[in-house]
């Protein structure tokens, strides 16, 4: 006989993206830390990734968040973020979806008009403003980790393609960014296959 599993799920989206966040269900995860607890389910535990993300149960283009109780004792709770590409420490979205989630379910209670509270990624606290109107959360701001440009126009060999200029910047995890112009792109949807 199979085990069954029965997680609590609530869907939400902020501007557009899904996030898919698990408000019960999962046991508490090893590590002192919630980035300790997003590297076990990384490195040891990535099923449930899998079982959400992918079919008969989830999609590609969404992501899923696991609400984790908060190691630092000024979050009212932390959260894991779980994608199709891994697991990344931050993400604004992910962050607005999880924030809603706690406020919805009750994890955080309502208060009307403005209220404040923190929130625990692995990338570390956030802290989050939210605005509640008749007891629908309509609005949360979120005030994210520090960003900044980590390399500035450094150059690259490319096989095939030879030398580019590249930046890197930060914003919860590290980005190269090209100027498309540069690679002979315009970013028009024709190029949609090209740049793939």
């Amino acid at each position: 006989m199979k085990p069954e599993l029965s997680i609590q799920l609530m869907d939400t989206h902020a501007g557009g993206d899904v996030s898919r966040i698990v408000t019960g269900g999962i046991d508490l995860l090893p590590g002192e830390t919630v980035r300790e607890q997003m590297e076990y389910l990384r490195d040891d535990a990535d099923g449930l990734r899998r079982l959400l993300l992918e079919e008969p149960y989830g999609i590609p283009e969404m992501s899923v968040d696991l609400l984790v109780p908060a190691t630092d004792p000024r979050a009212a709770a932390g959260y894991i973020i779980m994608e199709v590409m891994g697991y990344p420490i931050y993400s604004g979205s992910n962050t607005i979806c999880t924030a809603t989630a706690v406020l919805e379910a009750g994890i955080v209670p309502k208060q009307e008009g403005k209220q404040q509270f923190m929130l625990e990624s692995p990338a570390g606290l956030v802290n989050i403003e939210a605005v509640v109107h008749d007891g629908v959360v309509e609005a949360i701001t979120c005030e994210g980790l520090p960003s900044y440009i980590h390399t500035y126009e450094a150059t690259i060999n490319v096989p095939d393609i030879g030398e580019i200029t590249y930046s890197v910047a930060y914003s919860g995890g590290f980005y190269a960014l090209v100027d498309a112009k540069e690679l002979g792109f315009d970013l028009t949807l024709d190029e949609e296959r090209d740049l793939s």
